[in-house]
């Protein structure tokens, strides 16, 4: 089994476990054997934590750091929250933003990079060329939707320490730096921690890895946390997961909210109406975190015909996964193709070659918005904590 149909494997799995009766003999016997190695997974999870909390040296910059993160595996639109929180907080403050990168170049170098678009080589001194294989698929598209500069690296304080040297050579100061996916590091002193859970099961099915998605159980760190896909549920299923949460945590700091359409844009260009293709027979496809939402903003927006194909998150397109996508766009007799914007960023190398030029790319793009009173609520808490 690779590794692509291992994760599909463990998805499913952990899907299927939050009714355990629905499990067969087999499937409660692994489920039992995922469950020991889950104990030892928490015991060097914790030591860990132990260990950088107490004994591990402890780094504090002279600016505010806002840390967006979840405790799960996988994808709770981390990013779009990120979006969101810059343009939010550029219009008074100097924001830059610090992304891991994930299966990226960059990332097995271990180093920590200023993201740019004006050199000549991949990579210069700390400063390296903006493309999607180099910092990945997030960071960029976080570098194309923002002005505002962006450093990649999985070493945090290797980012944070980057960013300083940066706005100390030009005798500027920076106000706030944003940490993508950060809520499990320990050695960076964080002045605000906005922590993500899906709304319909905030906790999953309360097992760590591998016997469930959950990296940790602790989100008593959190300064907010935030219920995301909120619409999908009603007003005493939002109860409901609010309960869960409040148990270790102050309700009042618990936020709902959604991610909304943000229009379709052809080749990511130019704006479209929907009510241009929605007659069409459509192919949808993704790699991200959590397709099903995905899937879900496709089917509100009340296409006539929709088949999908779902990939790997962060998936490494390739010509051959090209070529047999064209070939299933085809042999379906579909008319046009939607995608997310992250994944637009790593397959337009192909779509905007001419042997693929007279296929119709529509990118779906989506923003962050909170339900009910609570962007009022949250930008108080921020402003207390922050600003």
């Amino acid at each position: 089994m690779n590794k692509e149909n291992l994760k599909k494997f463990f998805i499913k799995f952990w899907e299927r476990s939050y009714d355990f009766s629905q499990f067969c003999f087999l499937e409660k016997v692994l489920f039992y054997v995922f469950v020991f190695l889950e104990k030892i997974y928490n015991i060097l999870f914790l030591i860990n934590k132990i260990y950088k909390n107490n004994f591990a040296k402890k780094y504090k910059y002279n600016f505010k750091i806002i840390s967006v993160g979840n405790i799960s595996a996988g994808g709770t639109g981390k990013s779009v929250l990120v979006q969101y929180l810059v343009k939010i907080l550029e219009k008074n403050k100097k924001i830059a933003v610090i992304s891991h990168g994930y299966k990226s170049e960059i990332e097995k170098t271990g180093k920590s990079f200023l993201v740019t678009n004006n050199i000549n080589n991949n990579f210069s001194e700390n400063i390296c060329l903006a493309s999607p294989d180099i910092i990945g698929d997030e960071a960029y598209m976080l570098f194309k939707n923002l002005s505002v500069p962006i450093v990649v690296g999985k070493n945090r304080k290797k980012s944070c320490d980057l960013l300083n040297m940066f706005f100390n050579k030009f005798n500027n100061n920076l106000d706030i730096a944003i940490l993508d996916d950060a809520y499990q590091k320990f050695l960076i002193e964080k002045d605000f921690e906005i922590l993500l859970l899906d709304a319909k099961h905030p906790l999953e099915n309360g097992h760590c890895l591998p016997a469930g998605k959950l990296r940790e159980k602790d989100y008593s760190r959190a300064d907010v946390i935030i219920l995301t896909h909120a619409d999908k549920l009603n007003l005493k299923q939002i109860e409901e997961s609010k309960n869960k949460v409040s148990l270790n945590f102050n309700q009042n700091n618990i936020f709902c909210a959604k991610h909304a359409f943000d229009g379709l844009y052809l080749n990511d260009k130019e704006l479209i109406n929907i009510e241009k293709i929605n007659h069409k027979k459509i192919l949808a496809f993704a790699g991200i975190g959590d397709f099903s939402s995905f899937k879900n903003s496709l089917i509100n927006l009340n296409f006539d015909s929709l088949i999908f194909k779902e990939f790997v998150d962060h998936q490494d397109y390739l010509l051959k996964d090209i070529e047999a996508l064209v070939l299933f766009y085809y042999s379906n007799n579909c008319e046009a193709i939607i995608t997310t914007q992250k994944d637009w960023v790593k397959v337009s190398k192909y779509f905007d070659s001419q042997k693929y030029s007279q296929i119709n790319i529509y990118i779906l793009k989506i923003k962050f918005e909170f339900l009910f009173n609570d962007e009022k609520k949250f930008l108080t808490e921020l402003k207390n904590n922050i600003l």
